[in-house]
Parts: C-alpha cells; structure tokens; sequence
C-alpha cells in the first residue's frame, strides 16, 4: 500500500498542486486512503482509482496532504509595522489585502481587526486549497488553539472591533465580516492568476513555501508581483523570508525593512500613500538602528510606569547593542550590518565586514554562523553549509544554527539531513519553550523558542492536525 502512495499518489498531489510530500506524511495518505477504502466497502487499489483531479476524493486528499497551524495575529512584529507605519496611510480611505494561504481564517481575521482599529476600510480576499480549512473559516467558531502568546496583544481588537466575541472560551466569528472578507476556494500552483480581485495592496502568503521546490516558488513570487499595485508590500513568513534566495524574488520586487520586519515592495510610479511611507531602511545599518530605537520609543508612550520601564531598558539595550565602537564589535551589531548588507545584495560588503571581526574564542560561532548566512544569500550553498556545521561544532546548543542549516538541507531535498538539523534544534531549544527569553535572543527575530519549536516540528513530523 504504501508502495503505491509514493509511487502514484504522492507524485498526483505534486503534480497538479505542487506540495512536496514528506515521507513521513506518506503514512497519513495512506491511513486515509485505508479508511476511505473501507468505508466505501471497496480495496485499497480501487479507492486509489478514484483519486483524480477535480473530484471530492481527490480534494479531500489535498486536504490531508496540507497541515494548517495558524493562530490570530500569528507573527506579531509584522502586525506592529502594520499598525504603526501602514495603516495609518490608509485612514478613511480603501485598502486591499490578499490572504493567499488563509487556512481557517485567523490571518484575515487579524487583518480585518487590526484595519478597522485604524480606520481603514478593508477589503480582504481570502483564498486557500484546502476546501476543509474554508468550511471551518465559513462557520466562524475558533477554540483556545487559535489564540497564542505571540500575538496575545491584539487580541482585545477582536471585541472592540465588533469582528465577534469571546464566549464559553471560543471566539466567535460575526457574519458580517463576511461582507468584507471574501472566501476563495485557489491553487497556488495553477497556472493561472487568482481573478477574484484585480491588483491588492498588500499581499501576505506565509509558511506554505516549505510545500514547494525551488521553481514552483519562482512561479508563484512571480504571479504575486503581477498581483500588487506599484508600491504594494508582499508579507512572507520570517522563516521563509530569510531562507528563500535572491535568485528566486522578481525582479520588480525590492526587499526592505523597518526594524526587523522584512517584506517586499513593488517598484514602479507606486501607490502614492505606500510610497510616501515606506522609506528604504537599509540603505545606512546606523539609520536603521535609529528607526529600531524611535520604535520602541513610541510604543512605551501607551504603557502603564511598569512596563514603560521595562520598555526603556529594553531601547537601552538596544542603543547599547547596536552602537557602533570600533574598539568593540559585539555580535549583536555585527548581525545588524551584515542583515542590512544582505538585504541590499552588497555581499562583498558582508564578506568584508566579516573578515574585519575578530572576536574572543567563546564568540567564534558567531562569526561562522554570520558567514554561513552571507554564503547561503550568495548561493554559495556548499560554503553555507560548512559554516553551519562549524558554527554548531563550536556551540553544540547553538540551536538557530541548526534551524538554518536545515532549512538550507530541505531546499536541496536533502530530507534525511534536514530531518537531523531540525530534531537537534528541537533538543536544544526543548529548555526555552516556557521562557520569554533565549541565548540568542537578538538573533532570532523576537520570536519565541515555542515558535521555532513549532516550525521545527512541522518539518519534522508535518506538523498537527487542527
């Protein structure tokens, strides 16, 4: 039976949707298909026969083919840009998003949310493949597994908003979000456009290119760019947007950030409101550090004296961080500068700046690590790879190290490697998942040891069901 998953089936999906099958995953297939089979009171093989394109088995297959773990403001620093610098452009006025892998609705429902409380007007088309995940958006009802730390902080707009209300510890949904946010059944694989909306300004599509090979992912980063007005952002995953290579992004697709969130704009005349915005931030890595320090600044503003202290060390630690001594090149700026060497593709900088720092034998790794980063930018993968492995034989528990590594391992289908790199980072950061903090904090983007962890699982075993 399970010769005839991966010999057949496996190969189906991949085909008509271009989601890359684990070979762990391959178990759940065939469980299904075993259960179908008997229900149907007919063989394997004769279930198996079913399974076309365009019928319900074939899509109740693709339905267990994808995992979708998701939560409500999942990837909170993004939702702070958008409440910060984005939104309140759009005051009053019109906005479009695209929610192309929506699963069961928390992202566009964050989006939805997190616009009305800025006085925007959104317009928000939701489109997944999996017609399950629709249905379960569709009902509206969401259990505590939709609500997660990270983004705990916008919760409240759920309520205020009138987007529905906690009761009998769900969340329900109100239907008449439904007049603004428009449920689309789409393959990210097709050939063809999405024709539910003409041109968004804002698209996000995260955590589904760990499904896709390096083609298919050109494909789709270049339908989107067809999708954006001049000027519109592109929102992917923090783990994907570190991890897909400058070869694969259009060329009409410029990456920037402010702080640390990284996104993509597209070039041309623009839309005058995103335009007027959204400044390059990584032209001077000193400028950035500015932007990162008046971020914080004004958020604390709207603290209780607790936390308005707790935010004023946390600027400190950052101003500290990230000054520039000659005499001191802590690894903390040298992450910012290499960061913003790479997001311009001025590698030969990155080169450079590494070979200038020196630092004590106790921080070596980090220096093996930020070579392996610039290695793997410059698609010298081989290179990237020998640094990782450096880098983690210098600091065994250095666990981003082993996230990297194996992210880089998947993309070239080495799947039994990866595997390894993704269980070793899921032993060591096992320690952190309760805590708030980690020893690599400044590397990690702000996101908790739990998130990591959860990719990492993902990976690993395909993830959860919901």
């Amino acid at each position: 039976m399970k010769e005839i998953v991966s010999s057949i089936i496996v190969p189906r999906i991949t085909e008509n949707t271009g989601i890359k099958i684990s070979p762990i995953h391959e178990n759940t297939l065939a469980l299904h298909i075993e259960k179908m089979a008997e229900e149907r009171g007919i063989t394997f093989e004769e279930y198996c026969d079913l399974l076309v394109p365009n019928t319900k088995e074939f899509d109740a297959l693709i339905n267990v083919a994808t995992t979708n773990e998701t939560y409500f403001f999942r990837e909170r620093l993004q939702f702070e840009f958008l409440q910060e610098k984005v939104f309140p452009a759009f005051l009053g006025k019109k906005l479009v998003i695209w929610s192309g892998a929506c699963a069961s609705g928390e992202e566009p429902i964050s989006l939805y949310s997190l616009a009305l409380s800025c006085g925007v007007k959104p317009e928000i088309y939701a489109s997944d493949i999996d017609s399950d995940e629709l249905a379960y958006f569709e009902k509206g009802v969401y259990t505590k597994y939709s609500l997660n730390q990270d983004g705990k902080d916008f919760h409240h707009l759920l309520e205020e908003t009138d987007t529905g209300k906690f009761q009998d510890g769900k969340f329900v949904l109100n239907p008449q979000v439904f007049q603004s946010i428009h449920l689309h059944k789409y393959n990210l694989a097709s050939k063809l456009l999405p024709d539910f909306f003409d041109k968004a300004d804002i698209i996000f599509l995260r955590n589904v290119f760990i499904y896709f090979d390096n083609n298919l992912r050109k494909e789709i980063l270049a339908k989107i760019a067809q999708k954006l007005v001049p000027g519109g952002i592109l929102f992917l995953s923090v783990g994907e947007i570190c991890c897909i290579g400058q070869d694969l992004i259009p060329s009409t697709l410029e990456k920037r950030n402010f702080g640390k969130v990284y996104y993509y704009v597209k070039t041309g005349e623009g839309n005058p409101l995103l335009k007027s915005m959204l400044v390059d931030k990584t032209q001077n890595p000193q400028e950035n550090l500015e932007v990162l320090k008046s971020f914080y600044s004004k958020k604390i503003e709207a603290k209780t004296e607790k936390e308005k202290n707790e935010e004023t060390q946390k600027s400190k630690k950052i101003e500290e961080t990230v000054t520039v001594q000659a005499e001191t090149r802590k690894p903390a700026e040298i992450f910012l500068e290499v960061n913003a060497y790479l997001s311009q593709g001025k590698y030969s900088k990155a080169y450079e700046l590494l070979e200038d720092y020196n630092p004590n034998y106790a921080e070596k790794f980090y220096k093996e690590y930020f070579l392996a980063l610039t290695y793997k930018a410059d698609m010298n993968y081989d290179e990237a790879i020998r640094h990782f492995s450096i880098a983690e034989t210098i600091c065994p528990n250095f666990w981003l190290a082993y996230f990297n590594h194996g992210f880089l391992l998947k993309e070239q289908d080495k799947e039994i490697a990866a595997k390894r790199c993704f269980e070793k980072c899921m032993t060591y950061i096992e320690s952190y998942i309760d805590s708030k903090n980690t020893n690599f904090d400044f590397l990690s983007e702000e996101f908790s040891a739990e998130y990591f962890y959860s990719l990492c699982k993902k990976y690993v075993l395909g993830g959860d069901e919901k």
